[in-house]
């Protein structure tokens, strides 16, 4: 009766100590739960991190703009010449040049500090206004690094990863036909949209762009043509955009 008792007591042990061991690991079903709770949430991270990105890019892409603007404005004061700013629709580049004027009919030369080769033709021929091909309109300003490295030393820039041109305004005046001249074709000719222009006096074009992004979220520029001042709109998508532009442009 003793040794009855007495294996009646530790056989369920055995068989508890049994199961735990078969009991190690985890199921399929726990697996596959685990899994699905991790790929939510990672999706939920990418999701958040490409809307932070997105957001400071297009950001980032006003404030070079607002920056190039602003020292254009201060360039021109300081050099006593034209300057412009241009860009291609629904791209990301953008570019500065210095602006020749079409009525200056003399000798057109170029700066030393273009470094450019003394073969140049640019640099000892009579222009006739009316018959200036783009290139006679704009040299490139070299000191313009904004969007690359400084020792590529490009006029050519770009604006940050997704973003582009939407759309722009320029308002007409009397200066800006002044420097176009009767050849208006060679003034806005190629792939460059219609040139923002700044002046000696601290003044400039008065004008609008429309920055967006492949995430559909935009922001404005405005030139204000007599200070020179630029202000930058708030960033918001294209649904919500309540400006006079066209937010429905996409990239090429």
């Amino acid at each position: 009766m003793k040794n009855k008792s007495h294996f009646s007591k530790i056989s369920p042990n055995r068989t508890n100590d049994r199961n735990a061991s078969i009991r190690q690991g985890f199921t399929l079903v726990e697996i596959m739960l685990v899994l699905t709770i991790m790929l939510i949430m990672a999706s939920m991270a990418f999701g958040f991190t490409s809307g932070v990105l997105s957001y400071y890019r297009i950001r980032q892409s006003a404030d070079d703009v607002q920056a190039e603007w602003t020292r254009l404005r201060i360039k021109a004061m300081q050099d006593g010449y034209v300057y412009s700013f241009r860009f291609s629709y629904g791209g990301n580049r953008f570019r500065v040049d210095k602006v020749l004027d079409p009525h200056f009919a003399a000798k057109f030369s170029t700066p030393e500090s273009y470094n450019y080769d003394d073969n140049d033709p640019r640099l000892d021929k009579t222009i006739d206004p009316d018959e200036l091909t783009d290139d006679d309109y704009y040299l490139p300003d070299p000191e313009s690094n904004v969007g690359q490295e400084a020792a590529e030393l490009s006029a050519k820039k770009q604006l940050q990863k997704d973003c582009f041109f939407a759309d722009c305004y320029v308002k007409p005046n009397a200066r800006e036909k002044y420097y176009e001249g009767e050849n208006r074709y060679s003034f806005n000719s190629g792939d460059w949209s219609q040139p923002i222009l700044f002046y000696p006096d601290g003044t400039a074009s008065t004008a609008t762009i429309l920055l967006k992004n492949a995430q559909s979220r935009c922001v404005e520029l405005h030139l204000r043509g007599l200070t020179g001042a630029v202000y930058k709109g708030t960033i918001c998508t294209e649904i919500t955009y309540e400006g006079y532009l066209d937010a429905g442009k996409t990239i090429n």
